[in-house]
């Protein structure tokens, strides 16, 4: 099971002190969130962070794809739609280290590592920055 599943399941059950920060999150007036729908069934989620002011960083924070539909293109999608939906500039993301699939995702899409970490425990390293290489998603 991936870490942020982990998190994640943790959230839901109510058993994750971060609980109500996140709720907090997504009831701010300038956090977007979608589910991701196949087939129409929701096989993800993901938050995007939009101020819509110009020069202000946009940032996808989290996306979370259901474990059996990873691998088949949803994140990419998403990034892409992000990204038609709320501008293609001033993005900016971070992830946990340990994911070396999620690091891996946003490498391929053009994201590079800035080298700016926040240790959280032993097991989590938070907060790597990756501004687009580019300057777009």
């Amino acid at each position: 099971m991936y870490l942020w599943d982990k998190i994640f399941k943790k959230v839901l059950q109510g058993k994750n002190r971060y609980g109500s920060k996140i709720i907090m999150r997504l009831k701010q007036q300038f956090t977007y969130y979608y589910f991701i729908l196949a087939d129409q069934t929701t096989v993800g989620a993901v938050r995007v962070i939009d101020k819509q002011e110009y020069g202000v960083t946009k940032r996808i924070s989290p996306i979370f794809i259901m474990p059996e539909h990873r691998n088949k293109g949803f994140a990419r999608k998403v990034f892409r739609l992000a990204e038609e939906k709320h501008g293609n500039h001033d993005w900016e993301l971070d992830t946990i280290l340990q994911e070396k699939g999620l690091c891996h995702l946003y490498e391929k899409m053009g994201y590079c590592q800035t080298g700016k970490t926040e240790v959280i425990n032993e097991k989590m390293t938070f907060s790597i920055l990756f501004p687009s290489c580019n300057g777009t998603i």
